[in-house]
Parts: structure tokens; sequence; C-alpha cells
């Protein structure tokens, strides 16, 4: 659950969700698991114990761009990208969508199909189902032609796309690592 926080002049009352994800140990090839925290903002030097607020839901889950919805009624939608998922590596991922309760408890509702956005880096949730990400790049991670597209800083095949209830479509191109 996330925890709460006295009213402060200089901090919101409300907690921060905070993502870990130890790449270094990834890096030696370990496996690990990242998690999303819940800090209070008014009391964080007081912070000992982290509970992972997804629950250990996926199972495989290394969290990196993040953002919280929240609609006109209220509810929260926390939507984050997931390093862990899908194809080319490390690079390469998915977005979790997760409720989130009015208790602060996160609750896993689905891995968003993000079709030809294999490298999302960033997340803005806008609806309940409805979010754009940005992909860093249209090319294969690990690929010669993004070494050399690296190596030249003629890489511009990131871009950014909307998903929602009709899918994932591109609604922007030609940039150079979307972030």
């Amino acid at each position: 659950r996330l925890p709460t926080s006295p009213p402060s002049p200089y901090c919101p009352p409300a907690p921060a969700a905070a993502t870990l994800s130890d790449r270094r140990a990834q890096q030696r090839g370990q496996a690990v698991r990242g998690a999303i925290y819940g800090l209070p903002f008014a009391a964080l030097e007081t912070v000992s114990a982290r509970v992972d607020l997804t629950g250990g839901v996926p199972a495989a889950f290394q969290p990196h761009g993040v953002s919280l919805y929240v609609a006109p009624d209220g509810a929260r939608t926390l939507v984050v990208v997931n390093h862990q998922l899908g194809r080319g590596g490390p690079a390469s991922g998915g977005v979790e969508i997760y409720d989130v309760g009015p208790d602060g408890a996160l609750v896993h509702r689905r891995t968003a199909d993000l079709g030809a956005a294999a490298r999302p880096n960033d997340v803005l949730g806008v609806g309940r189902d409805a979010f754009y990400v940005t992909n860093e790049s249209a090319l294969a991670a690990g690929s010669a032609s993004e070494a050399i597209a690296t190596v030249l800083d003629t890489d511009r095949a990131g871009g950014i796309f909307v998903v929602d209830g009709a899918g994932a479509r591109a609604v922007a191109s030609g940039f150079g690592f979307a972030n």
C-alpha cells in the first residue's frame, strides 16, 4: 500500500511511487527483479522497509518509464514501461497497467500490446486504457544497423506511439533516441 504523509508546505501530501531496477546486477548476468515502492514525501529519510507494491506481478519486471493517470472520477491507473519483456534483449520491453486502489494497493490489470513499438522508453497515461509511449528506435537492438547508426549518430528511427482500445499506432516519427 502506498504510505501517507503528513501535510508539508514543501512536499505534496500524496506519496511517491518510485521504480527501482538493479541494472548493474543485470549487466553481470544476475536475474534480479525490479519493483515499485511507495514512499511518503514528507518522511523519505525515515523509510526503512521497502514493500514492492506490485505484489510480484509480473514475475519478470524491470521498470523504467512510469506515469500516473487520474480519471475525472478519481480512479487512478499506473502505467509502467517494463524493460524485461519483449524481443531483442534488455532494451526491448512492454508496458504494464496497474489499477491503484483507494488504499494505494496496485493491482496488475494487463500487459499492453505495443505492436511495432518494441523498444519503449517512456510513457504518459492519458486514460484508463490509453497512453503514449516513446519508442527509442525502430532499429533492432544489438543489430549491425543499430551499431552503425549509433556510431555515426544517424539513428532517427525513434517515434511516439499511442496505445488505446484500437491498438498501437505511430503518431510521430523521425526522432533520434526518443525518450
